[in-house]
């Protein structure tokens, strides 16, 4: 819980820093939208407080209004994809081995989906 408040301080901090900040909206609210899981449950109780901060707690089962929702479903659907092209190859490994090359497998796609 400590560790998410303190990514928010360095969030609030960053943003209170950067300069399209300080030019175009010095004196407006700064918006950090949390997401519903149970690890964010006590950020607003440990995060310092300050007049221009919000923090805005989505409601359960609302991942359309999460952003980073959408980059993890297409991040999945490649990988997925990726590894049922591959399903040939997967079933040839040894027994035992199976781990490193789905290991393998992943680290590969990551790069690949990193490219496109």
């Amino acid at each position: 819980m400590e560790g998410n408040a303190a990514c928010v301080d360095a969030i609030y901090d960053a943003v209170k820093a950067h300069e399209a900040y300080q030019n175009d909206f010095s004196g407006k609210p700064i918006l950090i939208v949390l997401n519903n899981a149970p690890a964010h449950s006590q950020t607003e109780g440990l995060v310092r407080q300050s007049s221009d901060l919000v923090l805005l707690r989505l409601g359960p089962y609302s991942p359309m209004c999460n952003p980073i929702e959408g980059c993890f479903s297409a991040l999945k659907t490649k990988i997925k994809s990726y590894l049922a092209l591959r399903h040939d190859k997967m079933l040839g490994v040894p027994r035992g081995q199976m781990k490193n090359c789905a290991c393998s497998f992943s680290r590969r796609q990551l790069s690949i989906a990193w490219l496109a």
